[in-house]
């Protein structure tokens, strides 16, 4: 390859170029028209021009870009040693610069820079800047960066950010943030936010850990973990929902295991697994396919295979086919399929099916059937039905009254 040509300027009203050096013959080459290179061209100290356009090499300034109107660079790259500043940056292959300011910036593979802010943004591959600000953002690759803001942004590939700030996000693989506060986020593969995570409208496709959050309305497809407690409108996990802390949420739909330091809800709770809380369960209505496990669960109504607790408070308990009830049962009406084992149990009405175990029983109403055993006291205020082969090991005892025991005191 033959060496470049050197060419002295000063100022000039326009430059065409090719391959070629360009020194200055003061400290800064100025062109107040068009500056055109052909082929590969190295500036070596800053440039200001009304235009830049180039075809079929690198362009490399060693120094700062002052362009009053566009950048074009086809089929080569743009380096710039300082900043870099025009109404619009279009370059096919990669760019590298200190920093770039734009009102449109477009590049076809890759843009490197310390800072980059611009209107549209519109890059091919990856994105590496400390600090990138755009109103919309759209990248084919990836994105690196430790300061993150965009009105939209649409990655197609994965993004990791220390502060993640922006409106709509739209991501084909996955995020890692150290902080992340957005309006609505769409992602394909994976959430990590190491801190807290804000947002109005959170879908993901697979998994995501979180520090803690703030989530209206949540969707992951896989489980959800959170080193913290998390406070959400509603929330769909087809796994499980996993919080060190306090979960607060008004409808939760969770396809496997929920469980958390406490659990508040003003609305339903449904899981399909286990639902398990160290210090305290509430809820509009709980329903849960394995087993609910906390020291005090109170809700308008109870469903579960078994229920691990201190004391459990509903208008409507049911306890399912084989099921276990640890604790005490206070409700208007316990329901006990067959085979259930039970504690004890202070309701209005209690009706067990065939085959149930039942140590305490104190209700208004009680109603038991074939082969259930009652295997401590038994008391009643209104109606007593035994089916065949009940066994009580002492006898039943009318009272006018049944006091319900008051829930305990946990605090926090």
């Amino acid at each position: 390859m033959a060496p470049l040509e050197v060419v002295k300027v000063g100022k000039a009203s326009s430059l065409r170029l090719q391959d070629c050096i360009v020194e200055a013959e003061g400290s800064v080459i100025e062109v107040s028209g068009k500056v055109y290179c052909s082929g590969d061209c190295i500036f070596t100290a800053p440039l200001k021009a009304r235009s830049l356009a180039s075809r079929g090499g690198d362009i490399e300034v060693q120094g700062s870009l002052r362009v009053k109107r566009g950048i074009t660079v086809r089929d080569g790259s743009l380096i710039v040693a300082g900043d870099v500043e025009a109404s619009s940056i279009s370059v096919d292959r990669s760019m590298r610069a200190k920093g770039a300011k734009a009102e449109d910036i477009s590049v076809g593979r890759r843009l490197k820079a310390s800072w980059a802010e611009a209107d549209i943004m519109d890059i091919g591959s990856v994105v590496d800047c400390r600090r990138l600000h755009a109103r919309s953002l759209r990248v084919r690759g990836y994105v690196k960066a430790v300061e993150l803001r965009a009105d939209s942004l649409d990655v197609g590939g994965a993004v990791s950010c220390s502060h993640l700030a922006a409106d709509s996000v739209d991501v084909g693989g996955s995020i890692a943030a150290s902080e992340a506060e957005v309006y609505k986020m769409s992602v394909g593969n994976t959430v990590e936010v190491k801190g807290m995570l804000k947002a109005t409208i959170l879908r993901v496709g697979g998994g995501a850990r979180v520090g803690g959050g703030e989530v209206e309305k949540l969707s992951v497809g896989g489980a959800l973990r959170s080193s913290g407690s998390l406070k959400l409108g509603s929330a769909d996990v087809g796994g499980a929902l996993r919080a060190q802390g306090k979960i607060e949420v008004n409808y939760a739909s969770i396809g496997g295991l929920l469980e958390a330091e406490a659990i508040d809800s003003s609305g339903k709770i449904s899981v399909g697994g286990f639902v398990k809380a160290s210090k305290w369960i509430k809820a509009g209505a709980l329903s849960v396919g394995g087993a609910a496990e906390a020291r005090y669960i109170m809700a308008k109504s109870i469903s579960a295979t078994s229920l691990l607790s201190d004391y459990a408070r509903a208008e409507l308990i049911e306890v399912k086919r084989r099921g276990r009830a640890c604790g005490t049962l206070v409700a208007d009406e316990v329901y006990l399929e067959d085979r259930v084992e039970a504690d004890v149990v202070y309701a209005g009405t209690l009706e067990a099916e065939e085959w149930c175990t039942i140590r305490e029983a104190h209700a208004s109403h009680i109603t038991l059937g074939d082969y259930t055993r009652v295997l401590g006291p038994l008391e009643y205020t209104e109606e007593l039905k035994l089916g065949s082969q009940v066994k009580l090991a002492t006898k039943p005892r009318r009272v006018g009254e049944i006091k319900f025991p008051k829930p305990p005191e946990l605090g926090g």
